[in-house]
């Protein structure tokens, strides 16, 4: 149990605090003293008492660096109010697909909040977070909005896939404190550590996982998830010595069950590693110029993000299953324990090195940078293959190996137009056919920007363009400031390439199966606007 007193609480900042804490009170059970009413602010007393029953560590910490951040005090020196700033934004986000189903799949309105905190002339606090509330499902049902990503789903299996949705939603972005000594920069807490120089391709950096909620279509920073890190940059002469521990894992996030952007989702039987020191995940960099050439040499020791998707499967007679796997029912989400009738997942995440490089220089009218990593311990899902005839899924569903990274980028200007074009690829060393990974996979990116000649609207396009199974994504989009603080934004995103069919990887050949990405959602073509005001 802890008892926390905070006292000389000023007006606005007590209005300010209850309205930001009585939305989390249920969630993070927050209690007065007595225990018997959800947390409020005391009338008539110069204190706030909050009691916090069974909180785990984080939690705890989490509640301590936000009361610090908000709450200004002269033990802290934050009496001057320009050492405390707050900010943030209003926004809506809205989408229509225009393919049938055509509807608004997103009126999505959202409150972005940040507050830094300068503490003396050596420290300073930060938190963020957000929450929104997308008011499409007042106007088209969950069918509507979210149809099947593929068209041949037999109808049965529609009316029984699982429906969340992600209406409502609230949560605390970063949350750290810094600290600037003579040679050395120390930050702890939740935060976002960007490593990678190409746009679009996480080649060196896999340091946070990402947030499929929306495939991939959100800004780069957004879709990224903060994890709680301890980072410490030490600088020596010209060189600097930077060091990350993460002690909490956190694995990629898909998008929620049965939604329109569902790509992926939790394996049956998916647990995460136990959270123990031994269990962490540390990295280190170092980086110098040279002759104005920036060099950087990194290491990382992760979980992979992706669980490694082990199966059990002695069922090799697809088109004349046994009788006794006929299902009774037509039910999506029934448990299936019986690996003649169907694989049997055994997923485990696994421990990854990377070994990273990059350099950056300028040659005047071009930037060029360029990224490599060699990945060391990862493991690839294989198609379900008995070579063998021992009537056993081959591998047990996936092969351990090693690959090479590398990605090239060029920044430059042409025709008015500023834009950055990379290639990457992927090579994965001691190959077999039986991988659903290729062994060259090659991603290719434009992003280009350029104002309207005697206008204040700025264009930009982005396109990804995935090489081996053809597949590409298409955002166009205008900006225009109508004032300083709000900005309305127009654009789209498309989606182009041949999408899978439902039949599952044993019916067809194994030429003919390959991993779709952005194909997948070759239906759910879209226009949006954006309208945000900043503060």
């Amino acid at each position: 149990m802890l008892l926390i007193r905070i006292c000389r609480w000023r007006g606005a900042i007590v209005a300010s605090l209850q309205f930001f804490l009585k939305p989390l009170s249920s969630f993070y059970n927050f209690y007065i003293p007595d225990c018997s009413k959800p947390l409020h602010l005391l009338k008539n007393s110069s204190a706030l008492c909050i009691r916090i029953a069974r909180f785990p560590a984080h939690k705890t910490i989490f509640l301590l660096l936000l009361l610090s951040i908000i709450t200004p005090s002269r033990a802290i020196g934050a009496e001057d109010p320009s050492q405390l700033r707050i900010g943030g934004y209003l926004k809506n986000e809205t989408a229509f697909r225009f393919q049938d189903p055509a509807t608004f799949t997103k009126i999505r309105n959202i409150l972005f909040l940040e507050s830094s905190l300068k503490i003396g002339q050596n420290a300073q606090m930060f938190a963020s977070g957000w929450g929104w509330y997308d008011a499409a499902y007042l106007y088209s049902s969950y069918d509507t909005i979210n149809p099947p990503n593929d068209p041949n789903l037999p109808l049965p299996f529609v009316g029984r896939r699982r429906e969340e949705d992600d209406r409502t939603h609230a949560d605390l972005r970063e949350l750290y404190g810094d600290y600037y000594g003579t040679n050395f920069d120390l930050r702890i807490g939740k935060q976002i550590v960007v490593w990678e120089k190409l746009l679009g391709f996480r080649i060196i950096d896999e340091i946070n996982p990402l947030d499929f909620r929306e495939f991939v279509l959100p800004d780069l920073i957004d879709f990224r998830v903060p994890l709680w890190t301890l980072k410490f940059d030490y600088y020596l002469q010209d060189y600097t010595f930077e060091f990350l521990w993460i002690p909490f894992f956190e694995p990629h996030k898909p998008a929620p069950p049965g939604s329109e952007w569902e790509l992926f989702q939790e394996l049956p039987g998916q647990q995460e590693p136990a959270t123990t020191f031994r269990n962490s995940e540390v990295g280190a960099r170092i980086m110098k110029t040279i002759q104005g050439i920036d060099l950087a040499f990194s290491y990382l020791y992760l979980w992979d993000p992706f669980p490694t998707p082990f199966r059990e499967f002695t069922g090799f007679r697809f088109f004349s299953p046994p009788e006794k796997c006929i299902p009774t029912s037509l039910d999506i989400d029934q448990e299936i324990t019986d690996p003649d009738c169907a694989p049997i997942f055994h997923p485990e995440f696994n421990r990854i090195h990377i070994f990273g490089a990059s350099l950056g220089f300028n040659l005047g009218a071009y930037i060029l940078t360029g990224e490599l990593s060699y990945i060391e311990g990862k493991y690839f899902g294989s198609r379900l293959a008995d070579r063998d005839g021992d009537n056993l899924l081959d591998f047990n569903g996936a092969l351990k190996r090693d690959h090479l990274r590398w990605g090239l980028g060029i920044d430059s200007r042409l025709w008015g137009i500023d834009y950055s074009l990379a290639i990457s690829q992927w090579i994965v060393f001691g190959y077999d056919k039986v991988l659903f990974q290729d062994q060259y996979d090659t991603f290719i990116s434009f992003f280009g920007q350029r104002p309207l000649e005697n206008t204040q609207v700025d264009t930009q396009l982005f396109v990804l363009y995935l090489i081996n199974n053809a597949e590409v994504l298409v955002k166009p989009k205008l900006s225009y400031p109508m004032t300083e603080r709000v900005q309305l934004s127009l654009g789209a995103d498309l989606f182009f390439g041949n999408r899978e069919n439902f039949l599952p990887d044993l019916a067809a050949p194994a030429s003919d199966r390959t991993f779709k990405f952005v194909s997948t959602f070759e239906r759910h073509n879209r226009i949006f606007w954006e309208l945000k005001y900043s503060f």
